[in-house]
């Protein structure tokens, strides 16, 4: 169908030397075998939520597996790197605060590289965050101080964190 057509006609774009196509590259990539894939679909996102689930448990190699099928399946890289940031800051955050630098840079060079090359940049980042310690304290804490804040939201702030513009009001504490 007109969507394989195109899929196959994307994947050999990326190999494609010096900006040439040649139709040997299409042909293969029209014969290369699809990885199942439903790109926006219900199964995409359970693929997506292999690879979180993949990371948040640990398994580097449940993880690249997971992430090679995204990606091979047509996924939008970049949308991979956003997920890969909010894994770091969601389940690893405090516990390695690095993980965070790493899936940033890991979205700057995928961004700057493009496909195939800028790949290796998520899965680096994927192992990266699969191995790291984890906590969600920082999730914790942010979601129990939003709901504080709204349930919350008249309270006076206190006098000793309100700001003192002026002497006498630094005096008064």
């Amino acid at each position: 169908d007109a969507r394989r057509a195109l899929g196959a006609l994307e994947v050999a774009a990326n190999y494609a030397e010096e900006g040439r196509l040649e139709l040997v590259q299409v042909k293969a990539a029209l014969s290369a075998k699809s990885l199942t894939f439903d790109k926006g679909g219900e199964h995409f996102y359970n693929l997506m939520s292999a690879l979180h689930k993949s990371v948040r448990g640990s398994d580097p190699d449940a993880s690249l597996y997971w992430l090679a099928r995204l990606l091979g399946g047509g996924a939008d890289p970049l949308y991979v790197a956003r997920r890969l940031v909010r894994m770091a800051s969601e389940d690893v955050g405090l516990a390695d605060p690095n993980a965070l630098r790493l899936a940033l840079a890991a979205k700057e060079t995928i961004g700057f590289l493009g496909v195939p090359e800028g790949e290796l940049a998520l899965a680096e980042c994927t192992v990266y965050l699969a191995v790291a310690p984890k906590s969600n304290k920082i999730y914790e804490a942010w979601g129990a101080a939003r709901k504080d804040a709204e349930t919350h939201n008249a309270a006076e702030v206190p006098l000793h964190l309100r700001n003192a513009p002026t002497g006498m009001m630094k005096n008064l504490g």
